[in-house]
């Protein structure tokens, strides 16, 4: 979708043979927050939708959508974005709803759903969460949080969108940090580890929905350039060697 060098035709098809199922629509920039937005209108395009749900505590990028689902947006952006909505997430050493868990059997979840259903106008597009939140002190959810929330964006017919910007690559003790719950997202946001520092992030969306990429002119001028393709196929190298 983009200008090809050998050395990124390399990378990708490395990135796309170990990623997660049959995501492997890839499409790379520079920035996580550039990653964010475009997951956001590839969401948006497939769905036909355009209200996204992310969690207080959730960190996805300073450009106006991401940040909009990110808690900081309440004290330094002013007005959020146009459909991005926040709730509370599963925190169970700081439970909001003040339950414990296992007996709380994972409420937080149910509480989503309904937050869905009440706060949304039916054109939520997808939910969009970090598998474990870093900027609010690195949260790390029960058993059984992530897959229930796979499952209600499968009931309520929408999209499951991982920012694994922060956790990628094997910084979890697994090369992606959903495979820890079992769960393949419809859409993966990389970066950070993905090229050792270097600039290179992106997203990857099944393959059932990749015709969106052209729909939405998911390209850059700069993503998947040949130094970034060079760092993030070598740390892929790496990391399989070492894990």
């Amino acid at each position: 979708h983009d200008y090809t060098t050998e050395i990124k035709t390399l990378f990708l098809e490395k990135l796309a043979s170990v990623t997660p199922g049959n995501l492997s629509g890839i499409q790379m920039y520079c920035a996580g927050t550039e990653a964010v937005e475009a997951a956001m209108r590839a969401a948006r395009a497939y769905t036909n939708k355009h209200e996204f749900f992310s969690f207080y505590g959730d960190f996805h990028g300073k450009t106006l959508s991401a940040v909009s689902l990110t808690e900081t947006a309440n004290y330094t952006s002013g007005p959020r974005a146009t459909g991005t909505h926040l709730a509370p997430n599963g925190h169970c050493y700081r439970c909001p709803f003040e339950k414990t868990y296992p007996e709380c059997n994972i409420f937080c979840t149910d509480a989503l759903e309904k937050q869905i259903q009440m706060e949304g106008t039916g054109n939520v597009a997808g939910v969009v969460l970090e598998p474990i939140q870093g900027w609010k002190g690195s949260v790390v959810y029960p058993d059984g949080y992530i897959p229930k929330i796979r499952k209600m964006c499968n009931k309520l017919g929408i999209l499951m969108i991982v920012d694994e910007v922060l956790t990628c690559c094997a910084r979890t003790g697994k090369l992606w940090c959903v495979d820890h719950y079992d769960v393949i997202p419809d859409i993966m946001i990389l970066g950070k580890g993905l090229a050792n520092g270097f600039p290179c992030t992106a997203f990857i969306i099944k393959e059932e929905y990749t015709e969106v990429l052209d729909k939405i002119s998911a390209s850059t001028s700069y993503g998947g350039n040949p130094m970034a393709s060079a760092a993030g196929l070598s740390s892929l190298e790496v990391i399989e060697e070492e894990i």
